[in-house]
């Protein structure tokens, strides 16, 4: 049986996980980087060093647009119309 578990690292990249599971694999995805699954052993109780290998097709800029609610409102229901649209064809 699969379990889905988030968790985020703090601020040097240190997380904790706790599984009752023993062999488990997890899958490590940051902005910029590719993500990468690891198989783990849970029995051995020891720090693993985890390096991700950098996305060169990440993007290099994020352009952030501020809107007010009604625009936001209103974009919702522009694009439930295309899509109503595009499906009654």
């Amino acid at each position: 049986m699969a379990n889905n578990l988030g968790n985020i690292c703090n601020d040097d990249g240190s997380f904790l996980l706790k599984s009752k599971d023993y062999n488990i694999s997890i899958e490590i995805s940051c902005l910029e980087f590719e993500n990468q699954i690891v198989q783990l052993d849970c029995d051995a109780n020891i720090p693993i060093k985890i390096i991700l290998k950098e996305n060169i097709n990440a993007i290099n800029e994020v352009t952030v647009v501020a809107l007010s609610a009604n625009e936001i409102v209103r974009g919702a229901i522009d694009n439930l119309e295309i899509k109503i649209k595009l499906m009654m064809g």
